[in-house]
């Protein structure tokens, strides 16, 4: 009896082992779990079919790049940079993504970063009150683009809902009321500049004041706050958030659809004869989210927008054209 119960213990050992060598030798070569890797993300599922497809983006650039110089031999645009990152491990690309250009409020999200770098170690920094007087009110720049949710005289907001004002609804008052007050937090050491350098924006002894920016370069910050690499994921959650209520529905959030949700910040400048419109942020494809940043040149600020659209349009149709 023993032996017989012994055969069957064999021959069920021997049938799930053929199996499973055959299951293996049937799985397609090229896929891989994380797992098979030793320095890779574990959580990386090798059984989940991406939403989109992964190929890269060769001819589609090209395509791009042809709408773009279009426009520049038509006096429409002097300049378009683009760089866009497949956030589910898919391929990027760039055109122009190395032109530097004016950051303007595209600042305001690394004085966010710092203050809300800050309150890790020092919740109830959020929770103070700063008053916007008419101090403050002679720092103010006229803004070409202007929420009609700007800061009233005299009344007092939290650090928190400044942080929300700056980055949803761009508002320069907001920013120079945070930045004057984080210079008073620590006269010695000029955290604004650290935090540049810990991004990587600047170069250790440079000039904030006449720093400038690429899109590769600046979207890196929306990189480090999607994976929480810079922030907690709680914190960075609520950045993101913020930056979803933007209310601006020009650039990015105009050439994608309204379903769609889009955490972004945008910053125009306009210096001289030169106008600069700039847009940059993370497209929500369900499913499948993409980061996008498109930064213009010219003379005129309607241009400049539809330009921003345009590219926005673009990307999306040919995302969505790739969905398996």
């Amino acid at each position: 009896m023993k032996k017989i119960k012994n055969s069957y213990f064999i021959a069920a050992a021997v049938f799930i082992l053929g199996a499973g060598i055959g299951w293996l030798m049937a799985r397609p070569a090229a896929i891989k779990c994380a797992a098979d890797y030793q320095w890779l993300n574990q959580a990386l599922d090798c059984e989940s079919k991406p939403v989109i497809s992964k190929k890269l983006y060769l001819t589609f650039k090209n395509k791009l790049a042809d709408q773009i110089n279009v426009w520049k031999r038509e006096g429409k645009t002097e300049e378009v940079a683009v760089f866009f990152r497949d956030l589910e491990n898919g391929p990027t690309f760039g055109i122009n993504d190395r032109e530097k250009f004016i950051p303007a409020s595209l600042l305001k999200m690394p004085l966010m970063l710092a203050y809300f770098k800050l309150a890790e170690d020092e919740p109830s920094l959020l929770a103070q009150k700063l008053v916007y007087n008419s101090a403050s009110l002679a720092l103010d720049r006229i803004q070409t683009i202007s929420s009609e949710k700007i800061l009233e005289l005299d009344k007092p907001y939290t650090i928190d809902e400044l942080i929300f004002r700056m980055a949803a609804y761009s508002d320069n008052r907001a920013y120079n009321l945070l930045f004057e007050y984080l210079t008073m937090l620590s006269p010695d050491d000029d955290l604004i500049l650290e935090t540049y350098n810990e991004l990587g924006m600047v170069a250790p002894g440079d000039d904030l004041k006449l720093a400038t920016l690429s899109t590769k370069t600046y979207s890196s910050i929306f990189r480090l706050l999607y994976n929480a690499s810079y922030l907690s994921k709680e914190v960075s959650e609520k950045a993101l958030e913020y930056l979803a209520r933007a209310d601006y529905e020009g650039g990015l959030r105009k050439g994608v659809p309204k379903n769609i949700p889009i955490a972004h910040k945008f910053s125009e400048r306009k210096q001289g004869d030169i106008t600069q419109l700039h847009d940059c942020g993370i497209v929500y494809y369900p499913g499948n989210p993409y980061l996008l940043c498109v930064f213009t040149k010219g003379d005129d600020f309607n241009e400049l927008s539809d330009a921003i659209v345009t590219v926005a349009k673009m990307v999306y149709e040919e995302v969505d054209s790739r969905r398996q």
